[in-house]
Protein backbone atom coordinates (compact mmCIF):
# COMPACT_ATOMS: atom_id res chain seq x y z
CA UNK A 1 0.00 0.00 0.00
CA UNK A 2 2.48 2.32 0.47
CA UNK A 3 4.81 1.72 -2.59
CA UNK A 4 1.02 2.36 -4.09
CA UNK A 5 0.51 5.61 -3.02
CA UNK A 6 4.40 6.91 -3.35
CA UNK A 7 3.59 5.59 -6.94
CA UNK A 8 0.52 7.68 -6.93
CA UNK A 9 2.38 10.59 -5.67
CA UNK A 10 4.84 10.64 -8.05
CA UNK A 11 2.70 10.22 -10.71
CA UNK A 12 0.40 13.09 -9.39
CA UNK A 13 3.62 15.27 -9.25
CA UNK A 14 4.62 14.68 -12.80
CA UNK A 15 0.47 15.34 -13.72
CA UNK A 16 1.06 18.90 -11.66
CA UNK A 17 4.39 19.49 -13.49
CA UNK A 18 3.42 18.94 -16.64
CA UNK A 19 0.34 21.46 -16.02
CA UNK A 20 2.57 24.34 -14.22
CA UNK A 21 4.84 23.92 -17.98
CA UNK A 22 1.75 24.33 -20.26
CA UNK A 23 0.35 26.65 -17.90
CA UNK A 24 3.81 29.09 -17.97
CA UNK A 25 4.07 28.43 -22.08
CA UNK A 26 0.32 29.94 -21.71
CA UNK A 27 1.25 32.61 -19.99
CA UNK A 28 4.41 33.37 -22.13
CA UNK A 29 2.04 33.06 -25.57
CA UNK A 30 -0.50 35.56 -24.38
CA UNK A 31 2.53 38.38 -23.42
CA UNK A 32 4.45 37.78 -26.79
CA UNK A 33 0.44 38.35 -28.12
CA UNK A 34 -0.32 41.17 -26.15
CA UNK A 35 3.62 42.70 -26.99
CA UNK A 36 3.04 42.14 -30.58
Amino acid sequence: NAIFSKKNFETLSEAFSVFQTLKYLAILGGVTFLAG
